[in-house]
């Protein structure tokens, strides 16, 4: 796996992951640091069904509800988003 910068913004882009199926530590952490040097990751051709898009995301952390649009909870230690 490898993430590059996106020219002209501010954005990495991920290959050489299949994020339809579990992935490891290692490249949880991978993303997660992309996260936090480009604040948006472009995961190209990826077809995921909802269940598997789930479980891509429970590798950083837990699900949330919202029961309005518009509403954003985030955590203290959080230096991305509204609020």
């Amino acid at each position: 796996m490898s993430i590059r910068p996106l020219r002209g913004a501010f954005a990495g882009e991920v290959s050489g992951l299949d994020i339809t199926t579990p992935i490891d530590r290692t490249d949880v952490a991978a993303i997660d640091a992309g996260m936090d040097a480009y604040a948006v990751l472009v995961f190209r051709d990826q077809h995921l069904t909802d269940e598997q898009q789930i479980a891509f995301t429970l590798n950083f952390g837990e699900l949330e509800s919202y029961k309005s649009p518009g509403h954003i909870r985030k955590r203290e230690d959080q230096r991305l988003g509204p609020g």
